[in-house]
């Protein structure tokens, strides 16, 4: 039939010109083929980072709820990004072959970022980074309190005329303007019906307020003050760590 092939394996990557040249006759050439072999790389994830900058290693603890994917893949190509099961967003990898993506507003808890090629074909994922999200919930300031550095003492006539007493939320990592702020209030009697505060834009310090009336109640004894937090409107509600707060007794 005059067809004929030949198979040719082990190139390198490199760029190739095949020709056919014949062994009868005047020797004749066939015209040029020229292509160039290009292995494909298989998606890596090679850094997790925190908003401090700082690597997130595998199997442990973050505050940041906002982290930094980067790592290698084929250049001029696609990946996929997960936590899980669940798809958070595809990567255009530039020609030089490193990605990096912005995962904002982890929830509270564990995760399972990993990437998958949209290339090539039975190329594995990259190995999984799991690490757990954990809002470092400082304790609430009284800006009225005395006795530094603690200050946890409380005068009633440093708030004689005010009609509440101001509990000073701190501005912890991580927060964001769509978190929701509740203060808590333990003493004689819990107070439960603090405003729900959105932490709105540009987050920072917040105010949370407590009635002058739950501070009367307490004149002499010592109440635990605290704030919690949601970081949607469907997440679960997280709990800050506590100040003991002591109120002076009154002298007659």
């Amino acid at each position: 039939t005059g067809i004929w092939s030949v198979a040719l394996s082990g190139l390198a990557d490199k760029l190739y010109v095949l020709k056919a040249k014949a062994l009868y006759g005047s020797g004749v050439e066939s015209s040029e083929r020229r292509f160039t072999v290009r292995a494909i790389v298989a998606p890596t994830l090679e850094s997790v980072k925190g908003g401090d900058g700082r690597e997130i290693a595998n199997n442990s603890t973050t505050p940041w709820p906002n982290v930094i994917m980067s790592g290698r893949a084929q250049g001029n190509e696609k990946i996929r990004v997960f936590d899980g099961s669940t798809l958070l967003g595809t990567v255009d990898v530039p020609g030089s072959g490193s990605w990096e993506f912005p995962v904002n507003r982890l929830l509270s808890g564990d995760h399972r970022l990993r990437v998958e090629a949209l290339y090539g074909s039975g190329l594995p994922p990259s190995a999984t980074r799991n690490f757990t999200v954990k809002l470092d919930l400082l304790k609430p300031l009284v800006p009225k309190a005395y006795n530094p550095p603690a200050n946890d003492r409380l005068r009633m006539s440093d708030i004689y005329y005010d009609p509440y007493l101001e509990v000073e939320v701190p501005h912890y990592k991580g927060m964001d303007s769509i978190h929701s702020l509740k203060v808590r209030w333990e003493g004689r009697v819990g107070y439960h019906d603090g405003a729900i505060t959105p932490v709105g834009p540009n987050p920072g310090p917040r105010r949370l307020r407590i009635p002058r009336l739950e501070v009367i109640d307490n004149i002499g004894s010592s109440v635990t003050v605290g704030y919690s937090v949601k970081e949607n409107a469907s997440s679960e509600t997280l709990e800050s760590q506590r100040l003991t707060l002591h109120i002076d007794p009154q002298a007659l």
